[in-house]
């Protein structure tokens, strides 16, 4: 049995369930594991290596001996990116090798540690990982922005399907309404006739009427229907599944003021974000390059340590060589014409997405005053439509009286119905039209809904 459904239930039921937004939530899931996986170079990464050598025969002609060695050899290194761009490294290298003949043993031990820091050129806050790291956040934050906008047009879509579900359910009771009546018109009018108060033309216009309402019931049906299954397939949920509400009251509301609609539209409508994004990434890549302009100076400390022994690892020996070496090392690549064109290609786009996001914004503030203006149209006509729709309705009634007392004839009845009749009808459809007026107004400011936060990722 199909149970009723509101807008809010709708929106919630399109977020969880609708195929364009799940596959677009999705997107921006795998489209954030790129992100994820870049921020894992900032762990450490440890590299190890093992070796095994066997050396069956090795000859000298002038010494002339022979000898056969076998030997080992393990690499130990692990590298760490620093913030300021540096890198600090250390290697273990242990090695031993016997000379089968001999039988006599040779351990080795390598120990080499430093640290590397950039002081000009990929520095500080153009150390490479760094730029790499916010160059590809700002293309996710781009990408995220992006989906939201085609989530927001989904959403808009769909709050549409269900209002013309409410208008068409509300028509189809309206038309059902209208037949019901026929046919209480037409049981009065034969009881009219068997009293010989009525002549069989008033029986057969009655009886007329009557099929003419049910043919307008019956299509007001099959539109609701249609209406309402065209929403259930895009809220993946069975055919003949759900009913809307049609006790919704739609009140009198005057549009926002201008200025709040852009202070919402700020915070939520997408596309500016975009805007904004996009010029925070393009100053990013012009600081980049700009940084690349400069002479590459680095600091560095290393130390390193070597031994050798005939009884094992690390058994204290002194060590046959240590050192520790500080170097300040400078270097200059002249820039390539390429560099050049790139930073005049990024300050280009800066200046292009200036004219965009300006040509947006004005362009913006013109659909927000043509929207506020078809606003007030629509509440002035949903006023008029109300008023009619009360006259209609006291004329209806009066001329019902008339009718009955024989004041009236049956074409001055059938005017006045039919004058209610599309009363109701524009009453409905003017409603329907403020509601997607709303629905319009979230889609500028880039809301899901004015009546309640949702937060989609």
């Amino acid at each position: 049995m199909a149970t009723a459904t509101t807008e809010t239930q709708v929106i919630l039921r399109a977020l969880a369930a609708n195929p364009e937004i799940q596959a677009t939530s999705l997107d921006v899931k795998r489209d954030s594991l790129g992100v994820a996986s870049l921020e894992t170079r900032w762990l450490p990464h440890l590299s190890l290596e093992a070796q095994q050598r066997y050396l069956p025969y090795d000859s000298s002609a002038l010494l002339g001996t022979r000898t056969r060695r076998l030997g080992s050899t393990g690499d130990a290194s692990i590298i760490q990116y620093l913030p300021g761009g540096g890198t600090v490294a250390a290697g273990l290298n242990l090695g031993y090798s016997k000379d089968l003949r001999a039988r006599t043993w040779d351990y080795t031990t390598d120990l080499q540690a430093g640290i590397t820091q950039p002081l000009l050129s990929g520095a500080w806050n153009h150390g490479a990982l760094q730029d790499t790291l916010k160059l590809r956040r700002f293309d996710q934050a781009q990408f995220t922005l992006e989906q939201r906008k085609r989530v927001l047009s989904a959403v808009s879509r769909i709050r549409d399907q269900y209002w013309r579900a409410v208008e068409q359910a509300h028509l189809e009771s309206i038309y059902g309404r209208e037949l019901e009546y026929a046919e209480t018109m037409l049981d009065r009018d034969r009881n009219r006739f068997r009293g010989g108060n009525a002549s069989e033309l008033d029986t057969l216009t009655s009886s007329l009427e009557r099929l003419q309402a049910l043919e307008s019931k019956l299509a007001a049906s099959t539109r609701a229907r249609l209406a309402r299954n065209s929403l259930a397939v895009s809220l993946e949920l069975p055919l003949d599944s759900i009913a809307v509400d049609t006790t919704l009251v739609i009140a009198l509301v005057a549009p926002p003021a201008a200025e709040i609609i852009l202070s919402s539209a700020e915070r939520f409508d997408p596309e500016l974000g975009i805007f904004k994004t996009l010029k925070e990434r393009l100053q990013t890549e012009e600081s980049r390059l700009k940084n690349q302009l400069l002479p590459r100076l680095d600091l560095g400390v290393v130390h390193s340590s070597a031994g050798v022994s005939g009884r094992g690892f690390f058994d204290n020996q002194a060590p046959l060589e240590a050192n520790t070496i500080l170097s300040l090392t400078l270097s200059y690549t002249i820039p390539m014409a390429e560099t050049f064109l790139e930073r005049k290609r990024a300050s280009l786009a800066m200046k292009s997405t200036a004219v965009n996001e300006g040509g947006y914004r004005s362009g913006l503030r013109d659909r927000i005053e043509d929207l506020r203006s078809n606003w007030n149209q629509e509440l002035e006509q949903l006023e008029v439509a109300e008023a009619s729709k009360r006259v209609a309705y006291k004329k209806l009634q009066a001329t019902q009286a008339g009718y009955r007392d024989g004041r009236l004839d049956r074409l001055t009845l059938q005017k006045a119905e039919n004058e209610y009749l599309v009363s109701s009808v524009t009453l409905v459809q003017r409603q329907i039209g403020l509601k997607r007026l709303e629905v319009a107004l979230d889609g500028i400011i880039g809301r899901f809904s004015g009546n309640m936060e949702i937060v989609w990722q």
